[in-house]
This record gives structure tokens, C-alpha cells and sequence, in this order.
């Protein structure tokens, strides 16, 4: 009996020095992860109130980067060739305040008051994913502030959903240990596995250095939850309420993959028949992941688009 509870007294003064050791662990990451979120980002002081934005690349248009959910500006891809990369961190999500705009309309007028703080008379918008509702109402809204609307594997139609989200995904620590822990035993390989289903995709991300820092970037983009928290639980209400979207007449280039299993494809195709004259693209085999694993085919086709329309 004695050595049974000596056994186990062993593995509670273990278990309590590993969870001791993680936590001493996650809170370094955590206050890492604070000091480089607020290190790199630019507060603008607009008439709205306090937008956290970032710019990226050097002269020539500006592209209005809107991210999707959850998110932040931290999920802005490298800048287009020839353009200038403009992105905020929409209302609820990092040090942007949900207080500045709850609806897709009202966030339609932050970025209008973001552009006005910077000077800025006019932008191409690209809404991805989540972002889309939004980009679609300042397209619509702002058609003179709005050269050209991209629209990228985004919802635009009602996105019905129970407004739940995972306690993984809203527990900072969870989320990292998980993370941790998968890196840890599957290695990034194990992590392609779960999110990229197409084998040769998948291979193709993990053999190219550039991508498959990309892709880890972007796993750890939605961390930590709690600054983000505010924005994704108003996202998922604000899409669940969707109705027919604005009328746009800018030019429209509208971008999805088939295999989309996070947006389905028919959001895009019922937007091409509502948005006249919009360009539709459908990626055969692509899945929400298309930007990574489809980014040159992607980047083309952005840049012929914008170079017809542009001029």
C-alpha cells in the first residue's frame, strides 16, 4: 500500500512540475506573441475612433487588405507585385475596438474613416473569407473611393451557423498547448495532414520552405483567442443574417476553390450572378487554403485583372 501511494504521489508532484513548466512556457509565448502584435501594427486616429492597421510593400495602388475570421492584420499575405498592401484590423479583433462597428455597414464606414486619417483617395478592396461581407458594402457604398473589388473564397451569402466557438479556440492556453503538443508528436507534416487534404498540395507546401513557414504562420495567426474573441462571436452573428448583398459596380473579380470545405464554392458563383459583369474564377481542386497552395495561379490571376482595370 505504501509503495502504491509513494507511485502515486510521484506522478501528482510530475504532473503538477510539467503543468508548472508549460504554463511558465505558454505565458514567455504569450507575452512574446503581445509584444510583436503591438510592435508591428500602427494605430490611426480616425474621427471613428482607434483603428490598428498595417502597410506593406512600396509605391503604386493601395490594396485594402479585409481578413477573415477570426483574424487580424497579422494575416495580411506578402504584398502584390506593383502594389502597396493596406491592412487593418477589422472592428473586434486585436486593438480594434467592436465599439467602432458591429454591421458590415458600419465597418464599411471605419475603413472609409481609415483612409480618410491616412490620406488615402482611393483602394482596391480584397474581402477573404469572413472579411467579404464587409468588402462588400464599402464597394458599394464607396463605389468613387473604390478602384476595383476582389472577392476571395469569401461569404457572401447567409452563412447559417450555431454562434458557437471552440473553447480551444478561446482559451489562449489551450490553444497553445494543443498547438504545442501536435508540433510536438505529428511535427508539421502531421499538422498539412488535418488542414490540406490533397496529397499533392500538401506535398507541395511541405517541400517548399517559403509555403510551409507560411503555413505554420497562418496556424498560429488566429492565437491568442482572447483578442480576437470579440470580433469572430459578432462575425458569426452578423453573417447568419445575411440578406442579398449590396449593389456593386465596380469591377469585380470573384475567386473561390472548388473543394472549399470552410465557405462553399455556390457563395461565389450566386455572387457572379449578382454583381454585373463580375469575373468569376473557380479553382478546380483548390480548398480555403487556395492563396497557399494555389498562389501563384492566384496572384496571376489577380494581377491580369487589375492590370486591365487599372488603366
Amino acid at each position: 500500500m505504501k509503495i502504491i501511494k509513494g507511485m502515486l504521489l510521484v506522478i501528482i508532484l510530475t504532473g503538477i512540475g510539467v503543468f508548472a513548466y508549460s504554463y511558465y512556457r505558454f505565458n514567455e509565448d504569450h507575452q512574446e506573441i503581445l509584444s510583436v502584435l503591438e510592435s508591428e501594427s500602427m494605430i490611426a486616429s480616425t474621427e471613428l475612433g482607434p483603428v490598428e492597421y498595417i502597410i506593406k510593400g512600396g509605391d503604386g495602388p493601395i490594396v485594402l487588405f479585409l481578413h477573415g475570421m477570426p483574424g487580424g492584420y497579422d494575416q495580411a499575405p506578402d504584398n502584390l507585385p506593383g502594389y502597396r498592401l493596406l491592412a487593418p484590423s477589422r472592428p473586434g479583433y486585436l486593438r480594434t475596438s467592436l465599439d467602432l462597428g458591429v454591421t458590415p455597414a458600419q465597418q464599411a464606414e471605419v475603413y472609409l474613416a481609415l483612409l480618410d486619417d491616412l490620406g488615402i483617395d482611393s483602394v482596391i478592396v480584397l474581402g477573404v473569407s469572413g472579411g467579404g461581407p464587409s468588402a462588400l458594402e464599402f464597394a458599394a457604398k464607396f463605389s468613387e473611393r473604390t478602384d476595383a473589388l476582389i472577392m476571395m473564397e469569401a461569404i457572401s451569402q447567409r452563412f447559417p451557423n450555431n454562434g458557437e466557438m471552440s473553447s480551444l479556440m478561446t482559451s489562449d492556453y489551450l490553444y497553445w498547448a494543443m498547438f504545442r503538443i501536435l508540433l510536438g508528436t505529428q511535427g508539421l507534416e502531421g499538422m498539412a495532414s488535418m488542414q490540406i487534404p490533397n496529397q499533392e498540395q500538401r506535398e507541395d507546401v511541405l517541400a517548399n520552405h517559403g509555403k510551409s513557414q507560411r503555413f505554420e504562420n497562418l496556424l498560429w495567426s488566429v492565437w491568442p483567442g482572447s483578442m480576437r474573441e470579440n470580433g469572430w462571436a459578432n462575425d458569426l452573428h452578423q453573417v447568419d443574417r445575411l440578406t442579398t448583398p449590396p449593389t456593386v459596380t465596380v469591377p469585380t473579380l470573384i475567386i473561390h476553390g472548388s473543394e472549399d470545405s470552410t465557405v462553399p464554392v455556390e457563395h461565389s458563383i450566386r455572387l457572379a450572378e449578382q454583381v454585373p459583369n463580375a469575373m468569376l474564377h473557380v479553382i478546380d481542386g483548390a480548398s480555403h487554403l487556395m492563396p497557399l497552395t494555389h498562389e501563384v495561379e492566384v496572384r496571376n490571376l489577380m494581377l491580369e485583372f487589375l492590370s486591365r482595370n487599372m488603366n
